[in-house]
């Protein structure tokens, strides 16, 4: 078995393909136009293939990552105090006790989650009034 690389006609990495090799009608082996036994190095982001160095070059980069957006953050706060509404109950309930300590800074964290909620829907409003 042999692996190839395929590259488009502008040499772009398109994907891998493994073969028991090709043959002309001789027998002779060949490899074909769009592919190469050089494989891309691992990380890259867009590569191409340069056949005249015969190496794989980037020539890209990922997209930045974005933030998540309002609506996104408020939904994660939200899943937050679902957890620790379930914690609560459990520490109640007897199911699940936490040391005073424990519960104090859970108490913390809610307090700081509960004004970032409001901050978030303060810009939510702003946004919403704006656009």
């Amino acid at each position: 078995m042999r692996e190839y690389y395929r590259f488009d006609e502008d040499g772009y990495y398109v994907e891998p393909v493994i073969t028991e090799g090709y043959f002309d009608s001789e027998g002779a082996e060949y490899t074909p136009e769009d592919l190469t036994e050089v494989r891309p190095p691992d990380g890259l982001y867009r590569g191409k293939f340069d056949k005249n160095k015969q190496e794989w070059v980037e020539t890209g980069s990922p997209p930045e990552a974005q933030p998540p957006s309002i609506e996104q953050q408020i939904s994660e706060i939200g899943n937050w105090f679902a957890w620790y509404d379930i914690k609560i109950i459990k520490h109640v309930s007897g199911r699940d006790i936490l040391s005073d300590k424990d519960l104090q800074e859970l108490n913390i964290e809610a307090n700081q989650r509960a004004g970032q909620i409001n901050e978030l829907r303060e810009k939510l409003r702003e946004k919403t009034a704006l656009g």
